[in-house]
């Protein structure tokens, strides 16, 4: 058990890579012109940091586990007016892409039922949802994550739910 959760916390990235569903886009009126529409002052690249708890639900008796991982975001305008992150894991080079929709010129929210999937050798699957949202101010990038995570490790199946938080810096 000791090396699931060693892994879940080498592969956490996944867990908060993303943000949620708390409602998104702005009112375009009669001209189509949506003001809140691609990226704006949130796009270019941020060194993050997440930190979180895993509440396990199985197997059974499995402790908490708090962790804390790195990864690079990059936030740009995605299709139709909506924005795309990508976070990359410092440690394992695995990356995981989400879709948002600003709420503001500096916050936004991930776009409804999202995950990632990652399989990580022959014998490690996990898939997490993700909802939270992020702000930026001044230079500082702050989200919030939280979901439900399953998977297997050396053939041993889990199951479980994460809560935690990003903060980062804008690279120049």
């Amino acid at each position: 058990m000791k090396s699931l959760v060693r892994r879940l916390a080498t592969i956490g990235f996944v867990l908060g890579a993303g943000l949620a569903p708390l409602g998104c886009g702005s009112d375009s009126g009669s001209s189509g012109f949506d003001p809140l529409a691609g990226a704006g002052a949130l796009a270019g690249a941020y060194d993050m940091t997440f930190q979180a708890t895993v509440t396990f639900s199985a197997p059974p008796e499995t402790p908490d586990q708090s962790f804390t991982t790195a990864a690079l975001f990059t936030i740009e305008d995605g299709a139709n007016g909506a924005v795309e992150l990508t976070a990359v894991s410092v440690r394992s080079g695995l990356s995981c892409t989400l879709s948002l929709h600003r709420t503001s010129d500096l916050t936004a929210v991930l776009d409804p039922d999202q995950s990632c999937t990652t399989l990580f050798g022959e014998d490690t699957f996990k898939t997490a949802t993700i909802e939270g949202s992020i702000t930026l101010a001044g230079n500082t990038l702050s989200g919030t994550a939280t979901g439900d995570v399953a998977g297997s490790f050396a053939d041993i199946a889990y199951t479980g739910s994460y809560d935690g938080t990003w903060i980062g810096t804008k690279r120049p």
